[in-house]
């Protein structure tokens, strides 16, 4: 399964992309969104104000698009959604679920 990271985080998108690849994933980070297709899951910092959610869900057609931002963002999240994410996660909750949500997903 490929997963693909897009945030402007550098610290943040290594420290992801390192915890993907080691449960065994194909991880990369794509800092600016403009990667196309090919990723089976997209993780997208939504607190980045250069990302356009909408044309990263259209550039990766069929992938599970998960939003990270903070709790309290509110209006954040709800542009996420309306963009096209399939779920919404804060930093801690995609630190401790990640790996359970991943296997969810992965068809092997």
């Amino acid at each position: 399964m490929r997963v693909l990271i897009v945030d402007d985080n550098l610290l943040w998108s290594d420290r992801l992309r390192r915890c993907v690849a080691s449960l065994g994933y194909d991880a990369s980070v794509d800092p600016t969104g403009e990667e196309e297709g090919g990723a089976d899951v997209v993780i997208v910092n939504l607190g980045s104000p250069e990302l356009d959610v909408a044309k990263i869900v259209q550039r990766h057609p069929g992938a599970t698009v998960i939003g990270r931002c903070g709790h309290k963002e509110a209006a954040l999240r709800e542009a996420a959604m309306a963009a096209g994410c399939h779920r919404l996660a804060t930093n801690g909750e995609l630190s401790r679920a990640l790996p359970r949500f991943l296997a969810s997903l992965d068809p092997s």
